[in-house]
């Protein structure tokens, strides 16, 4: 899987923001709360991200529910997330430890977790003009 692939697939999920946190970290966000996170160089912007990872692959670290994080963590290239595993979250040393469409699902669940955690107002705000429901994999 391709960094432009993922970084457009995350974009697309409803009501999503993207910045540039802590000089080199894109942060995916739904309702000002992050969902997921990786490695940028510290020239680029939020808006044409540049990966820094290993052999151009990215990390990336993403939030995830208490029963598959201990299931997740047993896996080889897979660690829990520095400084955010106290709250499940996981941190993949390559994007493709993991299938892309089990990728998918994973960041599904991050992006609906983080919106279950908002207000029934907030989560209505954000959801307006949005299609529900719709399920969409990586080009």
């Amino acid at each position: 899987m391709e960094f432009k692939q993922l970084d457009s697939f995350l974009r697309d999920l409803p009501a999503v923001t993207v910045d540039i946190k802590w000089e080199n970290n894109l942060v995916y966000s739904v309702g000002d709360k992050m969902f997921a996170v990786t490695r940028v160089t510290k020239t680029c912007s939020a808006e044409a991200p540049v990966v820094d990872g290993e052999d151009g692959v990215p990390r990336l670290s993403f939030k995830t529910e208490p029963g598959l994080f201990d299931i997740l963590t047993q896996k080889e290239g897979i660690q829990p997330a520095p400084y955010l595993a106290r709250y499940k979250w996981v941190l993949l040393e390559r994007i493709d430890v993991l299938q892309p469409d089990q990728l998918c699902d994973m960041l599904r669940m991050a992006h609906r977790l983080t919106l279950e955690k908002l207000s029934k107002k907030k989560q209505k705000e954000l959801l307006a003009g949005h299609p529900s429901g719709q399920k969409r994999s990586l080009p």
